[in-house]
């Protein structure tokens, strides 16, 4: 490359040069392991005529990639930092992902919701998750009592049980949760409805339950079930949940057919 100056000197300058790097990162499997891949690295360049080398390094954990033997019973890895999301079929199960969607707008934690960014928290231990299902729904402290107008008497838990925001991780019933109920319209919509066998809420239960059809339930709980391996959710992960309610407003009728 060819300048000329105001001088009308001309000076020769040096054609510029591209130094390339590549970097190579494995894991090596161990059975019920986890590693985290950190991507920092350090390298130095020089010319023959250079007084000072440069020595540029590059650290953004952002970028980390943890690897891991522990979900699906395969390996994998995944970016940690990225917060997913378990997106629901509302076509499918309109009636559990409405109940969803009012509980994350209505109650004060807003449990799952990506707009008030309070992502729900995978609960790895079985056991746990267990007890807090019957808590919520299936022992007898749980007093259960779905409404006689339900469309359906299943018992459907939320935040999940095998959430740490679950309310068995604190409660002793569910009965001290929001009770709702839902039942299905002449037009084939479902409406939601407060139980009036249960006191008003506040909306600063930290839980609901609802009489739902089994079919719904079940299917939200199998979409949970697929959503854990898929991600790589491992003990305490966080993840919102989106319900196709979003663009609804509260104070307004949603057509939840």
């Amino acid at each position: 490359m060819t300048v000329t100056t105001n001088h009308d000197q001309e000076l020769q300058l040096p054609c510029p040069h591209v130094a390339t790097r590549t970097n190579t990162y494995s894991w090596n499997k161990v059975s019920g392991g986890e590693d985290l891949l950190n991507f920092t690295w350090a390298t130095g360049w020089s010319t023959p005529d250079a007084t000072v080398e440069a020595v540029p390094k590059w650290s953004n954990n952002a970028f980390d990639v943890r690897c891991d033997n522990k979900v699906g019973g395969n390996t994998g890895c995944v970016f940690p930092k990225y917060t997913p999301t378990l997106q629901l079929n509302k076509k499918k199960y309109p009636a559990t992902s409405a109940y969803y969607w009012v509980l994350m707008e209505k109650l004060a934690s807003h449990p799952g919701s990506e707009k008030y960014n309070k992502p729900l928290h995978r609960l790895d231990d079985g056991t746990t998750a267990k007890d807090n299902q019957n808590k919520m729904c299936l022992t007898a402290v749980a007093e259960w009592n779905p409404n006689p107008n339900a469309g359906g008497t299943s018992c459907d838990e939320y935040p999940f049980a095998r959430s740490r925001e679950s309310g068995g991780m604190t409660l002793s019933s569910g009965k001290y949760c929001v009770q709702l109920y839902t039942h299905e319209q002449t037009d084939g919509s479902w409406m939601l409805e407060l139980d009036n066998n249960y006191p008003i809420p506040t909306w600063n239960e930290i839980c609901g339950r609802a009489a739902v059809p089994t079919l719904q339930n079940t299917n939200a709980g199998g979409g949970l079930g697929r959503f854990t391996p898929e991600i790589r959710l491992l003990d305490n992960d966080p993840y919102y949940v989106q319900t196709g309610f979003e663009g609804c407003d509260i104070k307004s009728v949603c057509n939840i057919s």
